[in-house]
């Protein structure tokens, strides 16, 4: 903000220069509801959402909204318009819980961001208690992963999980990504203390529990369909 963020008419998002333009345009319309995020300067700063002309102090907005805008500014600072990839000195990004209050497909758009991190070589730690985001890690790893699939229908399904475009931006986005790598780990607690379980492969049936409930996410999914399923019985 005291950089010169949001003054003038310009608005803090979307902004031109600030991510490319199709995750701009998903994070718009799934999060921010085709409204703009304005600085109003007046007593003290404050960001406004504006929507159809009208302007919503952040206290009105809904709790993903509320939760994302941190994470947006912060997204800005990481990643540069300019030439320049990424921060010097900045390896590591650590992102906590980046679904939170948001509907599933708005998760999938904010996923991008952590996408457009990783293409510009910063390693990325997520954690998470979305099942969308591992179903998503999931997916990504199997399409990338598989032996017979050509590279263009890979790019082509990686462009379809995320209802992306096929464009020059979204090309070089899926390429960046196709080599790296993605782990989900487990943190699980025992008696001697956490210990961390690669669950990656998702698989229903493991002999593990922690891999065919991923970690836990679904675990309450299995039981209640166990419980209805007593009723054939």
């Amino acid at each position: 903000m005291d950089s010169g963020l949001g003054s003038g008419n310009t608005p803090i998002f979307p902004r031109d220069g600030y991510f490319k333009k199709e995750i701009r345009d998903a994070l718009q319309k799934s999060i921010m509801r085709e409204g703009k995020l304005k600085l109003d300067i007046g007593l003290r700063k404050r960001i406004m959402l504006e929507v159809a002309g009208v302007s919503m102090p952040i206290m009105t907005w809904s709790a993903g909204q509320r939760e994302f805008a941190p994470l947006l500014l912060g997204l800005f600072w990481l990643l540069p318009s300019a030439k320049v990839s990424k921060k010097q000195g900045v390896n590591w990004v650590i992102v906590e819980e980046p679904e939170a209050g948001l509907h599933p497909l708005a998760i999938r758009d904010v996923f991008l961001t952590i996408v457009e991190l990783l293409s510009r070589n910063y390693r990325v730690l997520l954690s998470t208690h979305s099942s969308g985001i591992i179903e998503l890690v999931w997916a990504i790893n199997e399409i990338v992963s598989h032996p017979e699939a050509t590279a263009d229908k890979k790019r082509k399904l990686l462009l379809d999980l995320f209802e992306l475009k096929t464009t020059p931006n979204t090309n070089k986005l899926i390429k960046d990504f196709e080599n790296k790598k993605l782990v989900v780990n487990y943190f699980k607690p025992t008696d001697a203390g956490v210990v961390t379980e690669d669950i990656s492969s998702l698989d229903p049936g493991s002999d593990k529990k922690s891999v065919s409930e991923w970690g836990g996410l679904v675990e309450f999914t299995s039981k209640t369909n166990e419980i209805v399923a007593k009723l054939w019985r």
